[in-house]
């Protein structure tokens, strides 16, 4: 190293152009060889890809055959069904057409009852206006005995005084008659002697029978003031029973104001159901327009047919859909499978080559660190020898200098030959382990991503099917809020009325009177003796205190019970609630307490029970009284038939329960094969 003839760059400044020339061929041959063993690793990772993504697809491609084929043998098995489902089917059809034979006669039926309703409505309603006329007739005819009465009590009052005036004026002439006749006789034996006492005897015997004549015509009298009281008491007798009748007349009306709302009502339903018909049904047949009860029952059996073909389509839509739901969780519980089986086999593998790829990743970032720093120092060493090339060429330096620097380029040159043995191994290092890393490299795939997004779908359904189901509880609840309000506003109305002329809104009128008055009372009382005494005779004010304190302490006693009773009555109005929902969910019935007739705050011993199974708009519903042991059916003519039969039937053999469980069977049944 010491020797200056050794070192190239002094002897010969070609070579060190030829070996920087040579480094930078090697270098680029370098580079070369590290982007060819980047493609080929590019290229390998590819045909990896490309043989997963066949097998994924030879994979698919039998899953669908095996469907097919499956496919095939159903489509077989329902060729061979065919004969099976015509045969059916014609049965269906001749069922149909008995069934559509029976609803027309029994819509023939149900038109004739109409009839006969109809005109025993208009007999009822003729009959009404009649007892309605009769009615004023008697209630004039009551005004007019009323006013005769008054007038015939006061002449019979009048009478009966002048009969007491005559009857004494009979006896005092009763008793002067006797003794006109006692004189008479005197007198006739006085006659006999005497001609004038005889004319007097004359005279007196024409009085009398004047008298008599009197008398007779006051016994008369008399008898005639007889029969008019006798008269006067029959038509007290008519009066009274003017009034009963009258009494059950008022009932009657009231019965019959109430049987007119439902008629509207009923009317109204009936009108709004055929106006939906009229706007949804069209009708294709022939018909009298002025014939309504024909136009109405041919819009009913369109309704009726239409309905049972969307039924039947409904029918078959659904077992459609069955089979596609079927065909599809089959799917998802084969795919389940396959990604399982994928996880299984192929997750060992692809986190093997995951744990490769970082390390052979984690190998190139320091190879790459170690290529930059190499070449940092590659280009400073360059830059070095260019300084050293130009210090030599200047021939104005000393030989020590000369020395030096052919020593230290020596060292220069033996660092850039280990760079380069060392740049050269780690390329060999590079290029042997690229190849086993490209072999080695799977496709990366989530493990649980198939499974969350089943779990999502699954969770996206369920959402679904609550927003819908709360969408429907929220109109049915707006709809019932409605009915609610109304029903809230008419009982408040009627509470107002009643309370108006009820005993006790009267009797706490009189008690708010009176606490009126005694608060007056107590206010002056205080004002007279308790301000204006001194303050000896006041209480002491640790005793007020202490009496303020306990009554603290009371009234905060006080408190907590009524919150107590108030979560005790909250808890039990719960409870209650799911008693009766339970009830209505398990047996088929709404139980309703009724409140009083007497007392609209309290509950009665009536219970309204109304089935699931009639729909709200038919308003349909049993009312029990416990207390009396009686029960009535509320709604229309079919529901009250119904009732009737099966109290009939079952009530006779005290079996309430059975009659109630057989009319949820009746109506479940009608509305099965409605």
């Amino acid at each position: 190293m010491t020797n200056p003839t050794s070192s190239p760059f002094v002897e010969s400044p070609s070579i060190q152009n030829d070996v920087l020339k040579d480094y930078a061929t090697d270098t680029s041959k370098l580079d070369s060889k590290i982007h060819v063993s980047k493609l080929e690793f590019q290229i390998q990772t590819l045909k990896t890809e490309k043989e997963l993504w066949a097998k994924e697809r030879r994979s698919i491609v039998s899953q669908y055959e095996d469907n097919i084929k499956q496919k095939n043998k159903e489509i077989e098995e329902l060729k061979l069904n065919i004969d099976f489902v015509y045969k059916e089917n014609e049965q269906l059809g001749s069922k149909f057409d008995n069934s559509s034979d029976i609803s027309q006669v029994r819509l023939n039926e149900l038109n004739q009852k109409y009839k006969d309703l109809k005109s025993r409505n208009s007999k009822l309603e003729s009959d009404y206006r009649s007892l309605v006329d009769k009615n004023d007739r008697l209630i004039r005819k009551h005004k007019q005995v009323t006013a005769d009465w008054n007038t015939q009590i006061k002449v019979n009052d009048e009478l009966s005084n002048e009969l007491k005036v005559r009857d004494q004026a009979i006896q005092t002439l009763q008793e002067s008659n006797e003794e006109l006749v006692a004189k008479s006789e005197q007198y006739t034996e006085l006659f006999k002697n005497d001609e004038s006492l005889f004319k007097n005897n004359q005279i007196l015997m024409n009085k009398n029978t004047s008298l008599q004549k009197t008398n007779n015509q006051l016994q008369l009298k008399i008898d005639q003031l007889l029969q008019k009281s006798t008269s006067i008491e029959l038509l007290k007798q008519k009066n009274m029973s003017l009034s009963k009748t009258q009494d059950q007349l008022e009932e009657l009306k009231c019965k019959y104001q109430k049987l007119e709302v439902e008629k509207l009502e009923i009317e109204a339903k009936y009108n709004d159901y055929f106006q939906n018909l009229e706007r949804t049904i069209v009708d294709d047949d022939n018909y009298n327009p002025e014939e309504p009860e024909v136009t109405k029952s041919l819009k009913v059996q369109n309704f009726i047919d239409k309905f049972r073909e969307l039924q039947a389509q409904n029918l078959a839509l659904k077992e459609k859909y069955d089979a596609k739901t079927m065909e599809s969780n089959e799917l998802k519980q084969e795919l389940e499978d396959v990604s399982r089986s994928i996880e299984q086999e192929y997750l060992p593998l692809i986190q093997k080559g995951q744990a490769k790829n970082e390390d052979s990743s984690y190998r190139i970032s320091e190879l790459e660190r170690e290529k930059t720093l190499f070449t940092a120092e590659i280009e400073h060493l360059r830059k070095s020898l260019k300084d050293l090339e130009e210090i030599l060429n200047s021939r104005d330096e000393s030989k020590h200098q000369n020395n030096t620097m052919q020593q230290y380029i020596t060292n220069l040159e033996n660092l850039v030959d280990q760079y380069k043995r060392k740049l050269d191994e780690q390329s060999k290092m590079s290029v042997s382990t690229a190849p086993q890393i490209g072999e080695k490299r799977q496709r990366s795939e989530d493990k649980s991503f198939r499974q969350t997004a089943t779990d999502l779908e699954k969770e996206n359904m369920h959402l679904l099917s609550t927003v819908k189901k709360l969408e429907l509880s929220n109109s049915q609840l707006k709809q019932k809020l409605g009915s609610l309000e109304l029903i809230k506003q008419k009982q408040e109305s009627y509470k107002v009325l009643e309370l108006k002329n009820s005993l006790l809104s009267k009797d706490q009128f009189v008690k708010r009177a009176t606490l009126d008055t005694l608060r007056k009372e107590n206010e002056a009382l205080i004002d007279r003796y308790v301000n204006h005494r001194p303050s000896t005779d006041l209480i002491p004010k640790a005793l007020f205190a202490r009496q303020e304190d306990d009554k603290a302490a009371l009234q905060s006693q006080v408190d907590v019970l009524t919150k107590r009773i108030s979560r005790l009555r909250d808890v039990y109005t719960q409870k209650s609630r799911d008693i009766l929902i339970t009830i209505s969910r398990y047996f088929g019935y709404s139980i309703e307490f009724l409140p009083s007739t007497i007392r609209p705050d309290e509950l009665s011993s009536r219970l309204k029970l109304s089935s699931k199974l009639i729909p709200k708009d038919k308003n349909s519903y049993l009312i029990l009284d416990i207390d009396n042991k009686s029960l009535k059916a509320f709604g229309d003519y079919e529901f009250k038939s119904l009732c009737e039969e099966l109290a009939n039937e079952w009530v006779s053999k005290n079996q309430f329960p059975c009659m109630l469980s057989a009319l949820n069977l009746k109506l479940y049944e009608a509305a099965k094969s409605t």
